[in-house]
């Protein structure tokens, strides 16, 4: 590959980039509130009926009940954890996406006018596929995660119905 071959891949990894890096930074600022909505509600909750298990002496713990209040919230804080997983992924990744950015100021900054500079950007190349693979990465464990909180969000609500059951049909 020529020199100016290079320097067009180059171009067209870094619009790639740009538009990669607006598309999941839109993503991920339209789903970062969802789980963490879901998790700041559930939890109290949670944590009261595990509470209310262990309180009562009486308490089937073996029972139906108990297990898939047991299965529900081992779900909850592995979801939980997956949600704060891709955010620490994401911004980390936002980190190196900085320093490329610099990088790139540097570059202009030290190579006067009318200077080809096409080799230093070349070596850019591996940096760039990396932040487009990592960004394509979160982009599809936020789609798979926003699906698991979809099915938690029911699981919720199946349990809670379960544990809260409404008054009997002779009361109402």
């Amino acid at each position: 590959m020529t020199t100016e071959e290079e320097y067009e891949q180059y171009l067209v990894l870094h619009r790639n980039f740009s538009d990669t890096y607006a598309q999941v930074y839109k993503h991920v600022m339209d789903f970062y509130p969802l789980p963490q909505k879901f998790i700041k509600e559930a939890t109290p909750e949670l944590d009261g009926y595990i509470e209310k298990f262990w309180a009562h002496e009486n308490s089937p713990v073996e029972g139906e009940s108990f297990r898939n209040l047991v299965f529900f919230a081992k779900n909850f804080r592995e979801f939980a954890n997956n949600a704060n997983g891709i955010f620490e992924e994401y911004q980390g990744l936002h980190g190196e996406s900085g320093k490329y950015i610099k990088t790139i100021f540097k570059l202009k900054e030290k190579i006067p006018a009318g200077v080809n500079a096409s080799n230093e950007y070349t070596r850019l190349v591996p940096v760039l596929k990396k932040l487009i693979t990592g960004f394509e990465q979160i982009k599809q464990k936020t789609e798979k995660t926003a699906k698991n909180l979809q099915l938690l969000q029911a699981e919720w609500g199946s349990l809670k119905s379960k544990m809260n059951p409404g008054p009997p049909p002779s009361q109402l």
